[in-house]
């Protein structure tokens, strides 16, 4: 994916704004990535694990605030200081870190 480090945020972070209220919830994430994995499945590649354990432990690693809701700015904040929750979306080349 081409862009700047915060387009690609923005995008990612569009991305798990399932319903577009301009704030991710766990229900948020819970559909997109099981949205993921069942594209995982229709491929015939096995998910790596339980989507509503995997979109449960990366909310609760987002939600700094522990108030239920990610914004725009604290998912940024949150992928900026640890990188490997956008590796999973293929976001970003491990190699050149954001």
């Amino acid at each position: 994916l081409k862009g700047t480090e915060d387009q690609k945020l923005e995008f990612a972070f569009a991305m798990c704004d399932d319903d577009s209220d301009g704030k991710i919830c766990k229900q948020d994430l819970n559909s997109v990535i099981c949205t993921m994995y069942g594209i995982l499945h229709t491929l015939g590649l096995p998910p790596p694990a339980d989507a509503s354990r995997v979109a449960d432990a990366v909310f609760d690693a987002l939600d700094a605030e522990k108030d239920g809701i990610v914004t725009l700015q604290g998912y940024k904040d949150m992928v900026k200081a640890h990188p490997i929750l956008l590796q999973g979306l293929g976001l970003f080349n491990p190699e050149n870190e954001i």
